[in-house]
């Protein structure tokens, strides 16, 4: 028997249909935004996918409450099934993820106050005086530092000077994200490596120019607004992350109670930071004493603050829009990728690559020399040690250099023949970067570099 047969079912049908469609098109709408806004390709073309999927089901749901027509009930009864076990299989998946967070989220991240104000040349600068950061996963005191920014607010223990006191000197500009200028440590790998050359009397000098979180486009406005308008130097190197070739313009500002981060297309007004959300809290010494007494205790977290809902996810069809670039992939992975700026631009974005070849072209031009070195991933590292799979973030820089004839370093090599267990041992439990162990293990790597002793590449003296 038909179901169009009976008119109440008709109409109830088609009553479904509807709400489904209505449903299943705000739900995209609000996912789809949330979406587009990740700097990530799939998320971003998951976000497309799910703004058009959400208005083309609006408008459907608006016309189907409008016209209520038999014809093609069978069909259409069909097609919102399907649509409701889609978004009841997605709203499962965000419903775990949702108990999951609640659950066992237990991470708590703080400054001490004052902390970091925006800048519109670097992103932002740590403000003067001692800062402490912790951070604590899980009851577990996973970092807590103190450190004291340098005269031009720089987490280095010397201080910068325009000039170089001795003319003779080399001078190593060091532009880095977290891992080069990271508070985690107590001594940044530079501040070890400057300590092993000054060793060796070796007369150069090393100033990082890092902050954490940053990437390129950070970089080139600290590079053409800070460093070449005021700083002697002779070389400069990049030391880069995975992502920091892809990263917007970086800021962390914070105020008395909290700390907020944003990456931007381009450099933001003050008045766009000043509203940026919470990510992080300020406390006084005093309140963090308290919380690290706690949690040595074990009486802190007492409790998850955590607003139930979490990030708004389409897993189901962030997997689905993977699947062909995955094929694709294993497809090509036989062929040899052609080099090219082409092929650069399409991978960083024409902006950021547009932006990382000023920085190029300027130390071409000018003589100086830049050197490009990979920062170890730990997975990448685990596989580079393990199963002989050549870092990815490596290969790309070293595409990059082979290019445009830049010196590479690939500072993977710093923990070879390590085991995974034994790498573990140089990061931080529970978060992605390496402890003390690990910076100081890659400053006696980058200081043999700088003296000809390793054979990661050119030496700073070639």
């Amino acid at each position: 028997m038909r179901l169009t047969k009976n008119s109440n079912i008709s109409i109830a049908i088609n009553l479904f249909a509807a709400t489904t469609f209505l449903c299943g098109g705000i739900l995209f709408l609000f996912w789809g935004f949330d979406y587009f806004k990740s700097e990530l390709g799939v998320k971003k073309y998951a976000g497309l996918a799910s703004i058009f999927g959400g208005i083309c089901f609006l408008v459907f749901s608006v016309f189907l409450f409008l016209k209520r027509k038999k014809r093609f009930h069978d069909l259409l009864f069909t097609a919102s099934i399907s649509v409701f076990l889609y978004l009841m299989i997605e709203m499962i998946f965000y419903l775990s993820i949702c108990y999951k967070d609640y659950k066992t989220l237990k991470q708590f991240d703080a400054f001490s106050y004052p902390a970091t104000i925006y800048d519109s040349i670097r992103g932002f600068r740590w403000q003067k005086g001692t800062h402490r950061t912790i951070k604590i996963i899980k009851g577990e005191i996973i970092t807590d530092n103190s450190f004291t920014p340098n005269n031009k607010g720089y987490h280095c223990n010397r201080d910068f000077f325009e000039h170089k006191k001795d003319t003779s000197s080399k001078r190593i500009i060091i532009f880095g994200d977290s891992f080069t200028g990271g508070e985690f440590t107590k001594e940044v790998w530079a501040d070890k490596t400057q300590e092993l050359l000054n060793s060796t009397h070796q007369k150069i000098e090393l100033y990082p120019f890092a902050l954490s979180a940053i990437g390129v486009m950070n970089w080139h406005s600290i590079f053409f607004k800070e460093l070449i308008p005021n700083y002697d130097f002779d070389a400069v190197m990049l030391a880069v992350f995975q992502d920091d070739l892809y990263r917007g313009f970086s800021v962390i500002h914070s105020n008395t109670q909290y700390g907020s981060f944003k990456r931007f297309d381009a450099i933001p007004a003050k008045t766009e930071v000043l509203s940026l959300p919470k990510i992080v809290d300020i406390k006084t010494p005093d309140e963090i004493n308290s919380i690290i007494t706690q949690t040595k205790n074990g009486e802190y977290p007492k409790k998850i603050t955590r607003r139930f809902f979490a990030k708004p996810t389409l897993y189901f069809l962030e997997l689905f829009l993977r699947l062909p670039g995955k094929f694709l992939i294993q497809k090509s992975s036989s062929k040899q990728e052609i080099i090219s700026e082409n092929y650069f631009s399409k991978r960083y974005g024409a902006q950021k690559f547009h932006q990382l070849k000023d920085i190029i072209n300027w130390c071409h031009a000018h003589h100086k020399k830049l050197i490009l070195c990979a920062m170890p991933q730990r997975e990448e590292l685990i596989n580079y040690n393990t199963k002989k799979l050549y870092p990815k973030s490596a290969q790309d820089l070293k595409n990059l250099s082979q290019f445009y004839h830049l010196n590479f370093i690939n500072g993977f090599d710093a923990f070879k023949g390590l085991s995974e267990k034994q790498i573990q041992q140089h990061w931080l439990h529970y978060d992605g970067h390496w402890n003390q162990k690990g910076s100081d293990r890659f400053a006696v790597f980058i200081s043999k570099y700088i003296s000809g002793g390793a054979k990661a590449g050119s030496s700073f003296s070639n």
